[in-house]
């Protein structure tokens, strides 16, 4: 992977931290197993992180080059206190600026790193870029550390969710199951939740589960997203009238 990456990363900062990665890899032949799995951890989570961080600065250089007004308002407040960031952040967040919007996030977390809301804004952000892993590993913060700081704004169970469906993203089914029953453990009032576990079980060819998770989920709150995978699932357990009608419900919402 690291070898695939060089190829792709050109911005010299980046290709510098790359390469010293690499070099650790490499040296690393003659380690003892229980040494050597412990270092490719580390490094693994290193190279997400580089990832992560590279990820979002192409956005910002793609903003930058299209000229967008986000670009041009740069979240920075006249004293830089740490709440600007956090306000500014999530007004970007709003208005779907994400790559400013995880800029100030990072930046206020400088200062309160263990603000799990902000942490579980941040991870949001990145998942609209794309940036899959850094979500899961803010997502991963959020986590571990909401017993001692627990959020004010969200609910720990929605990070547990949209780890998991960070995971359905990246087609890791199996993966992603744990996080959305933990989920549906915390918190059975969410629809969402359901909704997450039933396209997972679709996914994974247990189409009854499926159906049973988006019957749930419509009967807490009717919508689309339900319908249609509700009607998906019935199409592959050759349920032909139910599906028709689920898939024209979800077309009319």
């Amino acid at each position: 992977m690291d070898l695939e990456l060089k190829t792709e990363i050109t911005e010299r900062k980046f290709v510098n931290r790359l390469d010293g990665e690499y070099s650790v890899l490499t040296s690393m032949e003659d380690d003892d197993l229980a040494r050597t799995t412990k270092i490719l951890k580390q490094r693994e989570n290193s190279i997400r992180e580089l990832i992560s961080e590279y990820n979002i600065w192409v956005n910002e250089q793609n903003a930058n080059n299209r000229n967008k007004t986000s670009a041009n308002k740069e979240t920075t407040s006249t004293d830089n206190s740490s709440t600007d960031f956090a306000l500014i952040g999530i007004q970007h967040m709003q208005n779907r600026e994400y790559a400013p919007a995880i800029r100030n996030f990072s930046k206020y977390l400088e200062t309160d790193k263990n603000n799990t809301d902000i942490l579980f804004f941040r991870a949001s952000s990145k998942s609209e870029l794309g940036d899959l892993y850094g979500a899961i590993s803010d997502y991963d913060k959020v986590i571990e550390l909401n017993s001692n700081y627990p959020m004010q704004y969200n609910k720990v169970g929605m990070a547990y969710n949209n780890k998991a469906y960070s995971y359905v993203k990246l087609k890791e089914y199996n993966k992603a199951l744990p996080f959305v029953e933990k989920a549906i453990e915390l918190d059975k009032s969410e629809w969402y939740f359901w909704d997450t576990r039933g396209e997972i079980y679709l996914n994974l060819g247990d189409y009854k589960k499926s159906i049973s998770d988006l019957d749930i989920a419509l009967s807490i709150e009717k919508n689309p997203d339900s319908y249609f995978l509700r009607g998906l699932a019935y199409i592959k357990s050759g349920q032909k009238v139910k599906r028709c009608k689920d898939l024209s419900k979800a077309g009319e919402m």
